[in-house]
């Protein structure tokens, strides 16, 4: 494949490619801590290949494949095992396809998505069914993103109250926002408390949604943490992150890539802090 002349625009290709000439078979993070590094390479990965994109690189990026992760087993008397060495609880929005911006395959990450990534009954169930049935499960991720709808509406009936009742009369709707109502009066205490006067005026309402959205993923990574506490260990952790759409990175308030949840209050509260001034200073 030649690259474009100058006067040709630049292309980008995300390919999942399977070799003939390769073993099909790849080794599995043995590991929670080489589990996390290994989404974090992926997601590295992506944003620097649509980053080579938007700077006007022809780009061909390449996830090897094999080819019982996409369900073609041997024989039809030995189908496909279902090996994922991580579950991701995301959002629904579809900006935010999991295995992609995370730089995996098919069959490499259990996946629970709702919008708000709030955690309810059939979210912890499912994930209850990945740690109790999935032995090479390594890793349990809450992920977050930036702009998220549903904790934008969270952010408007906090800021509008009467603006709730048009979601009162559909309880399922109701039961995201309400889900999402305690990170988003975090949020707000947060940004009050590091100098914000004006949370329904920009740029502090946009802060105020790309706070929620931190301390929300935050929290549900420590619940998870709580959920699961008999059973974690180097084999098996939690870490939860905020993918921004803007550049396609993986981040926390404290370092790029996924991070530890909150061990306790003290350690939220000054998370949220954080967050909060991070989000004021990225404000438009």
């Amino acid at each position: 494949m030649s690259n474009p002349s100058p006067n040709e625009p630049a292309w980008l290709e995300l390919v999942w490619r399977h070799d003939r000439a390769a073993p099909d078979a790849r080794a599995r993070p043995a590991t929670a801590a080489s589990a996390r590094a290994l989404l974090e390479d992926g997601n590295h990965a992506f944003a620097e290949a649509i980053r080579r994109y938007a700077a006007g690189e022809p780009v061909r990026h390449v996830t090897p494949i094999g080819l019982h992760d996409v369900g073609l087993a041997e024989s039809a008397d030995a189908p496909s095992p279902h090996e994922p060495f991580a579950a991701v609880v995301g959002c629904s929005d579809a900006r935010v396809p999991l295995e992609l911006v995370l730089g995996q395959q098919a069959n490499d990450i259990f996946v629970v998505r709702v919008a708000g990534n709030v955690l309810g009954r059939e979210c912890l169930g499912s994930l209850e069914y990945a740690v109790d049935h999935v032995d090479g499960l390594r890793l349990l991720v809450v992920l977050g993103h930036t702009g998220c709808g549903a904790v934008r509406a969270a952010v408007d009936a906090y800021l509008d109250p009467p603006a709730y009742l048009s979601g009162a009369a559909d309880p399922p709707l109701r039961a995201i926002v309400d889900g999402l109502m305690a990170p988003v009066r975090a949020a707000a205490r947060a940004l009050e408390t590091v100098g914000a006067v004006d949370l329904a005026g920009s740029p502090a309402r946009e802060a105020l949604v790309t706070t929620a959205v931190t301390i929300n993923a935050a929290v549900n990574a420590a619940s998870l943490q709580h959920v699961f506490r008999g059973r974690l260990g180097d084999d098996l952790d939690v870490a939860f992150g905020v993918y921004a759409i803007e550049d396609r990175t993986v981040s926390s308030v404290a370092r790029r890539g996924l991070d530890e949840p909150p061990a306790d209050e003290a350690a939220l509260e000054a998370l949220a802090l954080t967050a909060a001034r991070q989000a004021l200073d990225a404000a438009p």
